[in-house]
Parts: structure tokens; sequence; C-alpha cells
């Protein structure tokens, strides 16, 4: 049962008004003057909000009890606090209930970690948190101006990647999407014939040391001296032999972009396995896809696993069984544990000459299934899962039949001369990402992606000695996106902890 009473400390109000924290510093110190987030509500970060006039209003929530549901009303200048106990290996999750809809850009949400650490800013809106420490968190919920009323569920669950989900029948679950009332003149169909359903994975504990690792990565100055946006990165690290893990908002999903292929082939040779006539012919594709990681052929491989081709509108197709075949594509992965994932949507631009317009940018259904083009439903990946992904191939766990394959087109050869291959004018594995600066006797299995503001990757690396994962995704960092050196440092710093030799990185660089 949840105590509600006032508590008349001046915990974060007497920091914002005085700078004061014993024994920690200021903690808005530790928020990130260079960050580049486009979406990042700049208004809530507490620095830049009025003073606060009254002390906060204080309830003491007992997340270890299951999840706690709050509605309440909330005015400017009286914030209101959640306080309750978090540990390492845990991952909040804040979920504002629909009838907050409207309050979503309006209540803002900051979040401290023992010892008044700032490691949070938001609006209301679904996210996540993943602890670091042991001890009391708060949770600051404030309003800009005004009074409104939320509604929201706070949960606390384990932040460990689960590689053992339960097995349940491989029949295909009911999609996400609600079937059609309407007379369909494209009917939904199941294209995907069977769901993903792996052999189970082993456990993974959580590491201090990887933890320390990933915690390096997030004290990296890059060479203009900016520290790295703690809130647009998510990182995860496992050790292979010794089944252990760490992460950095591991499970919070963000945009793949070409990273989503690795999931696409997956689906593509699962039901090759099932429908070898219907899939022999698209196989250049799908090396095209992940060798080069070129976006035409991935276009086509969407095309054939969901049989929702994307000028299904101009030929008339009713678009809630087109859309609901596009999602047998997500659906194909949460029955082995792949939830709140989103990998329906094709990347663009690919030039088709066919397309003409529709190659070039999302149209039609393509354009609808995203919203708001403002603020658009993008594909969702997070590392945690990418780096599942890559273990169960590497593992030969992932369509075992062809898990040979899939690990051929995803290995790149660190003796050959990667500088032959322009990054400007074709796509590059191994320059600008994870391999550029390892030695060359390594075996590096991958899969990158990048936009102009957004950089992606997860690979797994082996010596012979030593075997690991690691995924980074950047997202909505723009300056950080077009860092071309960004991601081989960071691959190197991990590669000498993780195996105490060194790698090739220039001096001058």
């Amino acid at each position: 049962m949840m105590t509600f009473k006032f508590r008349w400390n001046r915990l974060i109000t007497s920091i914002i008004t005085l700078g004061i924290c014993f024994g920690c510093g200021n903690p808005l110190q530790n928020l990130d003057s260079n960050r580049e987030n486009s979406s990042l509500p700049n208004d809530c970060l507490l620095e830049n909000q009025p003073k606060r006039t009254s002390n906060p209003f204080t309830v003491d929530v007992d997340l270890a009890g299951g999840n706690v549901f709050e509605s309440r009303k909330i005015r400017k200048n009286q914030p209101i606090h959640y306080v309750f106990e978090g540990e390492p290996g845990q991952t909040l999750y804040i979920e504002p209930n629909s009838n907050t809809a409207s309050a979503e850009q309006k209540i803002c949400v900051n979040i401290f970690a023992p010892g008044v650490e700032h490691i949070q800013s938001n609006f209301l809106r679904t996210f996540q948190v993943a602890l670091q420490k042991k001890g009391k968190y708060t949770i600051d919920l404030s309003i800009l101006q005004g009074t409104t009323t939320y509604d929201l569920t706070l949960r606390l669950d384990q932040s460990t990647i689960n590689f053992s989900p339960s097995r349940p029948s491989t029949k295909l679950p009911v999609l996400s999407s609600n079937s059609s009332t309407d007379t369909d003149i494209y009917p939904a169909s199941t294209s995907i014939k069977r769901v993903y359903n792996p052999s189970p994975l082993p456990q993974l504990r959580h590491s201090q040391k990887l933890q320390s690792i990933i915690d390096e990565i997030l004290r990296y100055q890059t060479t203009k001296g900016k520290s790295m946006p703690r809130n647009n990165i998510s990182i995860t690290l496992i050790d292979i032999q010794k089944q252990e893990s760490a992460n950095h908002q591991g499970d919070i999903p963000r945009f793949p972009a070409s990273v989503v292929k690795l999931f696409w082939m997956v689906i593509f040779y699962d039901q090759f396995s099932l429908d070898q006539a219907k899939y022999y012919n698209s196989l250049d594709d799908m090396e095209k896809m992940m060798i080069k990681s070129d976006n035409k052929a991935a276009s086509n491989v969407v095309d054939l696993i969901s049989d929702a081709p994307s000028k299904a509108q101009e030929k008339g197709y009713e678009y809630k069984s087109w859309h609901q075949n596009r999602l047998q594509m997500n659906d194909f992965f949460k029955v082995a544990g792949y939830t709140n994932i989103n990998i329906s949507q094709k990347p663009f631009p690919f030039p088709f000459p066919e397309l003409g317009e529709y190659g070039k940018s999302p149209k039609g259904y393509e354009a609808r299934m995203r919203g708001n083009p403002n603020n658009p439903i993008r594909n969702a990946i997070s590392t945690d899962y990418a780096a599942r992904l890559m273990y169960e191939i590497v593992e030969g766990k992932a369509v075992p039949e062809h898990g040979t394959k899939m690990r051929q087109l995803l290995t790149r050869d660190l003796y050959y001369d990667w500088n032959q291959i322009n990054p400007q004018m074709e796509f590059n594995p191994v320059l600008r990402f994870f391999g550029e600066y390892l030695p060359s006797d390594i075996t590096l299995v991958s899969k990158a992606g990048w936009t102009s503001r957004t950089r992606q990757e997860v690979a797994y690396i082996s010596t012979g000695n030593t075997e690991y994962i690691l995924a980074i995704f950047l997202d909505e960092a723009p300056s950080y996106a077009q860092d071309i050196t960004l991601f081989p440092k960071l691959s190197c710093l991990v590669f000498e902890r993780m195996t105490e030799r060194t790698c090739n990185q220039p001096t001058n660089n």
C-alpha cells in the first residue's frame, strides 16, 4: 500500500536554487550540455525551468510489489515526486495511459538516481530507464504552464536479457492490427507460415566489469571535446564465454536504420526452409541486402516476406489488410520474446525507375503507416534485442539449417583492404564502424547502419580466446552520427578492455 505524505525537505528545490549537493557536487553538472537530440525536451531540463515556489508533493511507491497506477492533477510550480527503491539490473518503465494523450507534451519528467544524480529528462510519454545504482530514486513530474490531469503506470522489471523465453506452439499468433470489417480487395495473407522459435540461449548474469566498460564509453570525450549524449545512446555488451552482460538503456527501442535487415534476413531464411520455390529467385536480393546493405534489394525482400508491396494503394488494395500483412514481420519474433519491436517499414531511398516517386520517400500506404510526418512512427529495436539476435545467429540457434550462410553474409574479412570501397559511394561495413581499427586476425560478424542523424551497429567479435557481442545505437544526435571516427574508437576501447590487446588505431587520430 502506498503512503502519501508531504516531505518538507528541499532535496531537489535546493539543488536548483542553490546548486548544492553534499558529497556529490552539483548534479546538474551531470547533464550533457552538448546534447543534440532534436526531440529532447530542453524546456524540461531543470536548469531551464522557472524557479519553483513550493515544495514537491512526495509519494512513496513500492514498485517491487507490482505495477503502480497513478491519477493526479498537477499544477505549474507544484511538482510531484515519486520515490522508490531500485538496484542495478532493473528497468523503470513509465507508461502514460490513453487519457493522458492530450497532456503528454505539457508534463515534464526528470529522474534522479541515488546521490541526487540526474539521469533522464523527458516529456511524459512511454519510455524506460535502466537503473545502475542501488538506493532511492526520484521521479520528478512538473508542468510548464497551467493545470492538467495525468494517468500513468509505473513498473520495475529486471533488465537482464532474457534468452530463455517460454516456448509455446509455433502456430502463427494473432496479428497486431485488427482485421478489416470491410470487404477486402486485398485479403490478409499468411505469407509468413511459422514464427521464430529458436532453442534457448543461456541466461546472462549482470557483470560489473562489463558495466564499467560501458561507463567508460559514456565518459568518452569526442575529438571535439564533447561527452557522449547519454539520453540518445543505447549500449549492450555480452561476454559469451562468461555468459555475462551489461547495458545502458539496452531495452529502449531505437531507430535501427539498416540493422533492421538482420531481422529480415532471419525471416527470409526461415521461410525459405518451408518454401524454396517461392524464395529461391530472391537469394540474390538477400545477398545484396546483407553484403551491400542495398535498399532496393531490401525492398524486394520485404515485399516477398510480407506480401505487402509499396504500390499497393495504386492497385486498389485495402489498407488494413495491407498493414496487417506488414505487421506479420513484428509478430514473427514475438513468440520468442522479442516484444515492443517494429521492423515493418522499408528503408528509403531505393531508386526504382519503375516505382518513380515511390522509391524516393514514403508514399501512399508507406507514408500512411508512419502516421504524423512531423513525428513519424519509425522502425524500432533495442540494442538488447539486436545483440540477442546476433548471439542466436553466431551460436547457430537462428534457423540452424541456414545458420552458416547467414553468418557468412555478415562476416567481414579484415585482411581485405576496405579502403578500396569509398563509404561515400557505397556501403562499407568496416570503415567508420566497429571493424576499422581492429586487428586483422580477429573474427568480425556485423551489421551496421547510419543516417545523417543516427548511427547503429551490432557485432560479434572473437579473438579465439575471447568472444563478445557489442551493440551501440545512437539516435537523433547528428554531430555524433556524422563523426566517422566515433564507432571505430569506441569499438577499439571495448576490444582493448575485453582482450588486453591493442588496436590498429592511427596515432594521429
